[in-house]
This record gives structure tokens, sequence and C-alpha cells, in this order.
């Protein structure tokens, strides 16, 4: 399921998502806690990675380096009829 970043014309993918944290070879836990370190607050990898969650455009930037992806990689551009280019 993808859903629109409006911010950047994007729309994120969740399948490719988890098929960079699995080329990353980062576990859900090991990505949460680069995210937030420690016992605090948590992200929600799993929401992202089902489709129900959208990362904000800051957060997909810091997904990117984290991943060492492009953003094309996870959120491709759409098209001017709103369709993610492939």
């Amino acid at each position: 399921m993808a859903k629109r970043l409006a911010t950047y014309g994007r729309r994120f993918d969740a399948e490719r998502f988890r098929a960079a944290r699995i080329r990353a070879g980062l576990t859900v836990e090991r990505l949460q806690n680069i995210i937030y370190p420690g016992a605090g607050k948590r992200y929600s990898i799993e929401g992202l990675e089902d489709g129900s969650k959208v990362p904000s455009p800051q957060m997909l930037m810091r997904f990117c380096q984290i991943l060492k992806c492009q953003m094309d990689d996870i959120a491709p551009k759409l098209d001017r009829a709103g369709l993610a280019k492939q």
C-alpha cells in the first residue's frame, strides 16, 4: 500500500522500504534502536512496513541515510497523473 508524501511529490512504498531495510542488514528492532537509542520513544517500523503509517519527509531523509539508499528507492516520484514512476 503506497501513500503520498505531498511535500516532495513522492509516494512512500512500504515494500520497497522493507527491501531496503533487509538489504542494509538491519532488523526492525535494530533500526528502531538507531532512530531512538535506549528505552525511549519508539518509531513504528512495523507500521511503515505494513503500509499503515507514512514517514514525514524529514524521517524519510533520515531513513535514506541510515539505509544507505536513494529517496527514489523507497519513495518514487509521482508523475503528473499522480502515479509513482517505476
